[in-house]
C-alpha cells in the first residue's frame, strides 16, 4: 500500500479489476468500481447506504451483510457468484448504463448553448 501511494498505481486498481473473472472484497468503493465494470463482485461489508444503493439491483453484486456464516445462506450465494463469474466469461459483461445526462435535464432543463 506504501508503495502503491507512491508511484500513483493505487488509482489503476479499479481499472485493473476488469482484467479479473470476479471481485471478492470488504471495500465499497472497490465494489462499486467493479460493479460498474459489469465484474461479479461478492461484497462482504454491513455498509447498507450510498452508491450501494443505486447499485443493489445490479444482478452482478452480491453482498453479504450478515455476520452468520454457518446457515447455508453465505455458501448459496458465494455459489451464485461463482456461476455469474461463469456466465460472463461466455456471455460477456454488462456495464451499469447511467442515464445522468437525462436525469441532469429533467431536473434543471435544457442546457444553455
Amino acid at each position: 500500500e506504501s508503495t502503491a501511494a507512491m508511484d500513483g498505481s493505487a488509482w489503476e486498481l479499479p481499472i485493473q479489476a476488469t482484467l479479473f473473472d470476479g471481485v471478492l472484497t470488504g471495500s465499497t468503493t472497490l465494489a462499486a468500481e467493479a460493479v460498474v465494470q459489469g465484474v461479479p463482485t461478492l461484497l462482504i461489508s454491513k455498509a447498507k447506504r450510498g452508491f450501494l444503493t443505486y447499485l443493489s439491483n445490479q444482478p452482478h453484486l452480491f453482498h453479504w451483510k450478515e455476520d452468520e456464516l454457518y446457515d447455508g445462506r453465505f455458501l448459496e450465494m458465494a455459489n451464485d457468484w461463482i456461476e455469474s463469474m461463469r456466465a460472463v466469461r461466455n456471455t460477456g459483461r454488462n456495464a451499469v448504463v447511467d442515464n445522468t445526462k437525462e436525469a441532469l435535464i429533467e431536473l434543471f432543463g435544457q442546457p444553455i448553448s
